[in-house]
């Protein structure tokens, strides 16, 4: 039986992803910027199972890094905690900005 709510579970999944999230170095020396929208589904366990692009951010570069965000991120917290579900597809935009970029060092 669920114990917490599912808007807590995306809460945690955006976060993680966040945690997770490297601009490619080449892709900031380029300038490149964009959003990448990813769908994936999180299975019971809370390992990702299929991950689709569904809007490139224009650049090969950010969408691979947005998928890798993604897969870094795995495990999330397991499904039964949140839902009855037994897996779930969520829809993510990961964004690239060179103004967010942290400082390295």
């Amino acid at each position: 039986m669920p114990v917490k709510s599912l808007t807590e579970f995306l809460e945690k999944v955006r976060k993680r992803i966040e945690r997770n999230k490297f601009y490619p170095l080449q892709a900031r020396r380029m300038g490149y910027e964009g959003t990448v929208i990813i769908s994936f589904e999180v299975l019971e366990d809370g390992r990702v199972g299929d991950i689709k692009v569904l809007k490139s951010s224009g650049y090969d570069i950010l969408d691979k890094a947005g998928i890798e965000a993604i897969k870094r991120s795995s495990p999330f917290p397991k499904l039964s905690l949140y839902t009855f579900k037994r897996k779930l597809w969520i829809k993510v935009p990961i964004t690239f900005k060179l103004s967010e970029v942290r400082k390295e060092g």
